[in-house]
């Protein structure tokens, strides 16, 4: 998790890319700290990254497979941010309050047209499955 993107791809693609884009006005150059943070990153991917992103699509295949099995839907595919599904049944501040007094931290975010709140997991290649099936037992309590 290092705050930097890159661009990459033909000269001609970043070239054109430097001339349309306002990025380089309206953001600041990497720190060093960010910038030895990017290459531990790179680092870390050529040594492991294959077996961390593969854990990762795992342990989100898992959480998909408990919350669908306690009759919650969640949308985001393999992506690691699983996001609930907005239900007229479901208030999300309740939900997220319910789970941060159980030690189950979550994000509450407002949907792209910023009228209703969402509810959303991030899974890291750092969680163990028990740990994903302890916040989903946490997530069913709330229909009790």
């Amino acid at each position: 998790g290092v705050p930097v993107a890159v661009l990459a791809g033909s000269r001609a693609a970043v070239e054109g890319f430097e001339r349309g884009s306002d990025t380089r006005v309206h953001c600041s150059p990497p720190s060093m700290a960010v910038t030895r943070a990017a290459a531990q990153a790179l680092i870390l991917n050529r040594k492991c990254g294959d077996e961390l992103r593969l854990r990762l699509a795992q342990l989100v295949r898992h959480f998909r497979h408990c919350v669908k099995a306690v009759g919650f839907p969640f949308i985001g595919g393999l992506f690691p941010v699983q996001t609930l599904a907005p239900s007229c049944e479901i208030n999300p501040l309740r939900l997220y309050q319910h789970l941060l007094r159980r030690g189950v931290r979550t994000v509450l975010r407002r949907s792209r047209c910023g009228q209703a709140a969402l509810l959303s997991f991030i899974i890291t290649a750092r969680h163990r499955p028990d740990e994903i099936e302890r916040a989903v037992d946490i997530l069913a309590s709330a229909r009790v």
